[in-house]
């Protein structure tokens, strides 16, 4: 038995999408693009912040890439045109926080203008020093809804000043703006900002500001990397290399470089590991997004994941970790989860028993969601009880 409880705030997990089409640049088939990357053993990895305090129309553009990606799984776009044109890089894959990635699947686009532009108007436009500070950093199209929300939403209440409401009424104002404009309470990450410094002087709080930002991680070649893989044309690299070589030094100079594993001081090797699992199988999987594979396909976790304040208990089966799945519901959910415990099983059709086991303490019919005391919850942590119910 296991049994836990975990907060989403203490999570950190990442999500992987990889290009599973990248071969098609190189012009071979798949077979032979992995084979000429038969030595490789890691890919360099870069860093970059994406802003969602959306102040320039690169900003929008950027997470209407990332927003798109994550579905489709197509690379060719902003930052993919980007990274080849001005770095000369071709990206395999990228990481991006198990968060957002939920955030940005689960949610249509249009809402998420919404959310971004609200938590804007509670983060800088409620104090009019912080107001002068950023609106002539914001581009006048994103600024037109900015201000239009704040009017629609916000005048009504005539806060001039957040100082004029504890944190918990502005909460509430912000929380029930939210449901007004999107139909929901925002995310998680989005929940008003300043609340998390516990600030209220305005000086010290203009200082610090919310966080505004998280951290894609990209796997990428560089030019010279993809020349050194596909390239065998001895002109081009003369060219790159701005040197001559005779016919036998050419041919060591590219033997050499078939060995190249590409292990640099900026490379990571479980970041080639994720991409070329998810490559090679992405014809059975027909899946972009990397996940462990199972021996077993209906292999999984029944887990028991509550709601802080009403004390719901959704019992749930999931096929990845918990802990991601707890993230994906935290998307949807205002309240904050708890995972309470969970255990391994070899079926789905174990939640299923469960589900009958206790459908008398359902919220409501067809809901995942039950009231369920502490002796229901030890019961159906303790795998002696399953035994002996016929749970497993």
């Amino acid at each position: 038995m296991l049994k836990k409880e975990l907060d989403i705030t203490n999570i950190e997990l990442t999500e992987y999408i990889a290009n599973v089409n990248i071969h098609r640049h190189s012009k071979l088939s798949k077979k032979e693009f992995l084979n000429r990357l038969e030595y490789v053993k890691a890919i360099r990895v870069r860093d970059e912040s994406i802003h969602y305090d959306l102040k320039t129309l690169e900003d929008l553009k950027i997470l209407k890439y990332l927003h798109d990606l994550i579905r489709n799984g197509n690379f060719k776009g902003y930052i993919f045109e980007k990274y080849i044109q001005k770095y000369k890089r071709q990206i395999f894959i990228f990481g991006i926080p198990s968060n957002i990635y939920w955030w940005l699947r689960n949610t249509e686009f249009e809402i998420i203008q919404k959310q971004l532009y609200n938590w804007q108007v509670a983060s800088f436009f409620i104090d009019d020093e912080l107001k002068m500070l950023v609106e002539d950093e914001i581009h006048p199209f994103i600024l037109k809804d900015i201000i239009k929300i704040k009017k629609e939403y916000y005048d009504k209440y005539r806060i001039d000043s957040i100082d004029d409401y504890d944190e918990f009424d502005f909460k509430k104002i912000y929380n029930n703006i939210s449901i007004e404009l999107t139909g929901a309470l925002p995310p998680k990450f989005l929940d008003y900002p300043f609340l998390k410094y516990g600030i209220n002087s305005k000086d010290w709080r203009i200082k610090i500001g919310p966080t505004c930002n998280f951290t894609i991680e990209i796997g990428y070649f560089t030019e010279f990397d993809w020349i050194s893989k596909f390239e065998k044309n001895q002109n081009k690299f003369e060219k790159y290399l701005g040197k001559s070589f005779n016919n036998i030094d050419f041919e060591d100079y590219l033997t050499q470089l078939e060995f190249d594993s590409l292990e640099r001081s900026d490379s990571k090797l479980e970041f080639w590991e994720i991409w070329k699992s998810t490559f090679e199988n992405y014809d059975i999987s027909n899946s972009f997004i990397y996940e462990k594979l199972s021996i077993d396909n209906e292999c999984g976790n029944i887990y028991l994941i509550k709601e802080e304040l009403n004390k719901s208990i959704k019992i749930g089966w999931t096929k990845s970790n918990v802990e991601k799945r707890l993230l994906a519901l935290q998307t949807g959910n205002s309240q904050n989860l708890i995972i309470v415990g969970y255990f391994r099983t070899s079926s789905i059709r174990t939640e299923k028993a469960l589900h009958q086991k206790f459908k008398n303490k359902r919220i409501s019919n067809g809901s995942e969601w039950f009231n369920l005391n502490e002796n229901d919850i030890n019961n159906i942590l303790d795998s002696k009880w399953r035994i002996e119910n016929n749970i497993f």
